[in-house]
């Protein structure tokens, strides 16, 4: 509270300069009678004289006295005005409410809202004097008057770190401007506004805002500046064209190319560059950010690994268009002799690519795309990346080879996840010599799955599991289903494996291991499942909470440089950029070089486990196993 009000005294120091306005005697032919005036000008004398704490008492006698007089809306406006002369604001308070609220229309309203805006202020209520003032904004008739207000009120809005909001208050302000040369210096308060106290995410909801005019131009104009000092080019690049294309006659378009010729000579001032083939714009936008802030974090480390400007990236995105992919491609090879690339996301996407890659002879790395058959018949094609078969296998080898279990039953969804997934668990469990007595399929939208279970529950009775009586406290008999099954495999999002745990205790099947697939970043898992979680096993290529030094660094330097923690994704993408550096850094100076080396990795030790590359590029990944304890998921391999 003291530092808001310190940021706020040179807004409160223009108020206390406004003088108390000055109210005139009421007409001969006013309807109020001789005592009634006498009444209110002994007050006002006090109030004249400088007295007063005497000025509210007679004020208040004079309003208990003549509630009905024309002269009480001046009356509750100066015993404001009084206890404002006595720093008793709380009091001023409902004063000067009361003027405003119960006489909108007097000739001094709007002095009162300016005070009681000053009221608000005092008492370190921020949000309701921006609120008053902009109302008194709105109403006022008077140009500068309202020029004014709307540059107290960005300044308030500024104190209480509101960048956005204050940038639309000067932007009203300068709307009432008409002069050129006058709306330069509110001008000016804008760009300050913008390099001081908002960040970049903000600043592009005011070109998504304006995308065609003031002040839409200086925030995209800002972004590409602040992009190119950091030496984020891509990103530079990026709103360098948008401003480009929605600006085409901007005065600054001059200085828009010579920023773009300097993004590209300083691209090409490094002696070894990574392509990087990403879909940044469209529905995979969001998977595809992860990726590069993984692939941005690990190209940190080649700080450490060679000289200034030996190694840097050239970021491409081809807004999930088959022909913009192609031709970025041929760019990043053609234009800037990429030694390397990482992306795309999807399997279909690299397939459209790897012919290019191949006539190139480029190695390009996937953290994503899980096609088996990409790698198989491409050479200079690789996958860093969790297929479902490494989950399957991961997770059956440790419920049959760690934990013991021997039969078991799946629970899975009826698409074609669930489907895969549920033929490979059963391949796998057959393959280790165990037996896996029911695959039950459920709808994808379902929560309610007791005739799933029950349907198990009539199976399993027909082979190995058993009805025992059983005593209720009441004396009733009531036999028991003892499950014939060691494991339960529970395949499907979060919500719904959580849900069928809770159901599945309900219907008797407790004290069986359950074996899950979807990972481990879901809190909705324990919380839809609750106790009845306790003891599930769970897989995945990344385990946030892993005690592994690798992950923790990962971990804690993508929360210090981003503010938000990683998902698989950015891992998997990490560990790609990682891989190509120690090819470097092992003297490849040729992209089939780097594919010589990425062929050859054994045991990399990467935040997304353990990786191996065949010859054909296939990867082996050893991937994290995680089980759920005293509510928490716990590393357990």
């Amino acid at each position: 509270m003291k530092r808001l009000l310190r940021l706020l005294f040179p807004i409160l120091c223009v108020w206390i300069m406004i003088p108390t306005p000055v109210f005139s005697a009421p007409a001969r032919d006013s309807v109020s009678p001789p005592s009634d005036r006498k009444a209110y000008f002994n007050a006002k004398q006090y109030f004249d004289e400088g007295t007063y704490e005497p000025a509210v008492e007679a004020f208040q006698k004079f309003l208990a006295d003549f509630p009905h007089s024309p002269l009480v809306p001046e009356a509750y406006f100066l015993i404001g005005q009084a206890y404002i002369q006595l720093k008793q604001y709380t009091e001023a308070l409902d004063s000067l409410k009361t003027a405003v609220e119960g006489f909108p229309t007097v000739p001094f309203a709007g002095e009162a809202r300016l005070q009681l805006g000053r009221v608000y202020l005092e008492l370190g209520r921020v949000e309701e004097a921006i609120s008053i003032l902009e109302q008194e904004a709105v109403i006022n008739k008077d140009s500068q008057t309202r020029q004014d207000l709307y540059a107290k009120i960005a300044d308030l809005y500024l104190a209480n770190r509101e960048g956005l909001k204050a940038i639309e208050s000067l932007l009203k302000q300068r709307q009432w401007v008409k002069d050129r040369e006058e709306r330069l210096p509110v001008e000016g308060k804008i760009r300050q506004v913008m390099e001081q106290h908002l960040k970049d995410r903000q600043l592009y909801k005011i070109f998504e805002q304006y995308p065609q005019s003031y002040p839409g131009d200086e925030a995209l104009m800002r972004l590409s500046e602040t992009a190119f000092g950091k030496g984020d080019f891509f990103r530079a690049e990026r709103h360098l064209n948008q401003f480009l294309g929605h600006f085409p006659k901007h005065p600054s378009t001059q200085r828009a190319r010579e920023l773009l010729t300097g993004i590209l000579n300083e691209i090409k001032s490094y002696r070894v560059r990574i392509g990087v083939l990403l879909p940044l714009t469209g529905q995979q936008a969001s998977y595809a950010q992860s990726v590069l802030k993984g692939i941005q974090l690990a190209m940190e480390d080649a700080q450490g690994m060679f000289p200034e400007k030996y190694v840097g990236l050239v970021i491409r995105d081809f807004e999930e268009q088959p022909a913009k992919l192609k031709a970025a491609l041929e760019e990043l090879v053609k234009e800037y002799s990429s030694m390397a690339i990482v992306g795309p996301l999807l399997s279909k996407d690299v397939a459209r690519v790897a012919s290019l890659a191949e006539k190139y002879q480029i190695p390009l790395m996937t953290p994503t795309a899980t096609e088996n058959k990409l790698t198989q018949d491409h050479d200079y094609i690789f996958r860093n990346t969790v297929t479902p078969e490494f989950m399957g296998k991961t997770l059956a080898e440790y419920a049959m080879l760690k934990s013991g279990l021997k039969r078991f039953v799946i629970f899975y969804p009826k698409d074609a996840y669930g489907v895969e997934m549920m033929k490979i668990l059963s391949e796998e469990v057959n393959r280790l010599g165990g037996e896996m007595i029911v695959a039950e399929a459920y709808p994808p939208d379902a929560v309610d799955f007791r005739d799933e279970i029950k349907h198990v529950i009539q199976l399993d009775l027909a082979r190995y599991g058993a009805l025992i009586p059983s005593q209720e406290p009441t004396g009733e008999q009531k036999p028991e289903y003892i499950a014939g099954f060691d494991g339960v495999f529970l395949l499907g999002d979060p919500l719904k494996t959580g849900l069928l745990a809770a159901q599945l205790a309900f219907h008797d099947i407790k004290d069986r291991t359950l074996l899950v697939t979807h990972g481990s970043g879901s809190a909705e898992f324990i919380a839809a499942g609750n106790r009845f979680v306790e003891g599930a096993i769970l897989v995945d290529g990344f385990f946030e909470g892993s005690t592994d030094p690798v992950v923790r660094s990962f971990v804690s330097r993508y929360q210090a440089k981003y503010q938000e923690s990683p998902d698989l994704f950015a891992a998997q993408a990490y560990d790609c950029v990682q891989m190509i550096l120690l090819a470097l850094k092992g003297g490849a100076t040729r992209p089939d070089q780097v594919k010589g080396y990425l062929g050859q990795v054994r045991g990399f030790h990467g935040a997304s486990g353990i990786t191996t590359f065949h010859p054909k590029g296939q990867v082996e990944k050893q991937i994290f196993v995680i089980q759920v304890k005293n509510g928490k998921y716990v590393q357990v391999n």
